[in-house]
Protein backbone atom coordinates (compact mmCIF):
# COMPACT_ATOMS: atom_id res chain seq x y z
CA UNK A 1 0.00 0.00 0.00
CA UNK A 2 3.06 2.60 -0.20
CA UNK A 3 1.92 5.41 -2.16
CA UNK A 4 -1.57 3.11 -3.72
CA UNK A 5 -5.26 3.07 -2.43
CA UNK A 6 -4.75 -0.26 -0.43
CA UNK A 7 -7.35 -3.17 -1.96
CA UNK A 8 -7.31 -6.06 0.17
CA UNK A 9 -9.19 -8.16 -2.56
CA UNK A 10 -6.88 -7.12 -5.06
CA UNK A 11 -3.93 -8.06 -2.91
CA UNK A 12 -5.56 -11.50 -2.38
CA UNK A 13 -5.92 -12.07 -6.13
CA UNK A 14 -1.87 -11.33 -6.89
CA UNK A 15 -1.30 -13.77 -4.15
CA UNK A 16 -3.58 -16.39 -5.71
CA UNK A 17 -1.59 -16.23 -8.83
CA UNK A 18 1.43 -16.31 -7.09
CA UNK A 19 0.48 -19.30 -5.31
CA UNK A 20 -0.35 -20.91 -8.63
CA UNK A 21 2.57 -20.11 -9.64
CA UNK A 22 4.42 -21.89 -7.28
CA UNK A 23 5.62 -19.08 -5.44
CA UNK A 24 5.34 -21.02 -1.19
CA UNK A 25 5.87 -17.30 0.04
CA UNK A 26 2.56 -16.41 -2.22
CA UNK A 27 0.99 -19.67 -0.85
CA UNK A 28 1.53 -18.70 2.53
CA UNK A 29 0.34 -15.46 2.23
CA UNK A 30 -2.87 -16.23 0.11
CA UNK A 31 -3.72 -18.99 3.25
CA UNK A 32 -3.50 -16.05 5.79
CA UNK A 33 -5.31 -13.74 3.60
CA UNK A 34 -8.16 -15.90 1.94
CA UNK A 35 -8.50 -17.22 5.65
CA UNK A 36 -8.90 -13.69 7.09
CA UNK A 37 -10.98 -12.20 4.57
CA UNK A 38 -12.87 -15.09 3.65
CA UNK A 39 -13.18 -17.38 7.01
CA UNK A 40 -11.94 -20.36 7.46
CA UNK A 41 -12.17 -22.65 4.07
CA UNK A 42 -10.46 -25.90 2.86
CA UNK A 43 -8.46 -23.77 -0.03
CA UNK A 44 -7.04 -21.46 2.69
CA UNK A 45 -6.05 -25.19 4.82
CA UNK A 46 -4.60 -26.61 1.37
CA UNK A 47 -2.33 -23.25 0.52
CA UNK A 48 -0.76 -23.09 3.99
CA UNK A 49 0.13 -27.36 3.48
CA UNK A 50 1.04 -26.77 0.56
CA UNK A 51 3.54 -23.90 1.62
CA UNK A 52 4.62 -25.77 5.17
CA UNK A 53 5.45 -28.76 2.74
CA UNK A 54 7.77 -26.83 0.27
CA UNK A 55 11.95 -25.90 0.96
CA UNK A 56 10.97 -22.12 1.67
CA UNK A 57 11.94 -21.56 5.42
CA UNK A 58 10.34 -17.76 4.78
CA UNK A 59 7.09 -19.74 3.84
CA UNK A 60 7.12 -21.78 6.55
CA UNK A 61 7.62 -19.26 9.16
CA UNK A 62 5.01 -17.03 7.88
CA UNK A 63 2.40 -20.06 8.64
CA UNK A 64 3.91 -20.75 11.79
CA UNK A 65 3.45 -17.14 13.14
CA UNK A 66 0.09 -17.51 12.03
CA UNK A 67 -1.10 -20.78 12.58
CA UNK A 68 -2.14 -21.40 9.25
CA UNK A 69 -1.93 -24.71 8.66
CA UNK A 70 -0.26 -25.50 11.58
CA UNK A 71 -0.55 -24.65 15.34
CA UNK A 72 0.72 -20.99 15.91
CA UNK A 73 4.00 -21.03 17.17
CA UNK A 74 6.60 -18.09 17.57
CA UNK A 75 9.41 -19.96 18.09
CA UNK A 76 8.83 -22.48 14.87
CA UNK A 77 8.54 -19.07 12.85
CA UNK A 78 11.66 -17.21 14.56
CA UNK A 79 14.19 -20.74 13.62
CA UNK A 80 12.58 -20.53 10.25
CA UNK A 81 12.84 -17.11 9.37
CA UNK A 82 16.06 -17.47 10.89
CA UNK A 83 16.80 -19.61 8.74
CA UNK A 84 15.91 -18.18 5.41
CA UNK A 85 17.83 -15.22 6.63
CA UNK A 86 21.19 -17.67 7.03
CA UNK A 87 20.14 -18.91 3.36
CA UNK A 88 19.89 -15.16 1.96
CA UNK A 89 16.17 -14.39 2.09
CA UNK A 90 15.76 -10.73 1.44
CA UNK A 91 12.59 -10.82 3.41
CA UNK A 92 13.67 -13.42 6.32
CA UNK A 93 16.60 -10.65 7.04
CA UNK A 94 13.92 -7.97 7.49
Amino acid sequence: GWGFFLDDNRGVEFFERSAKLGNAAGMAFYAFKSHKYFGVNTTSLEWAKKALSSNDNFAKGCCHYWGRGTARSYEKAFAHFKLSAEEGSEYGQR
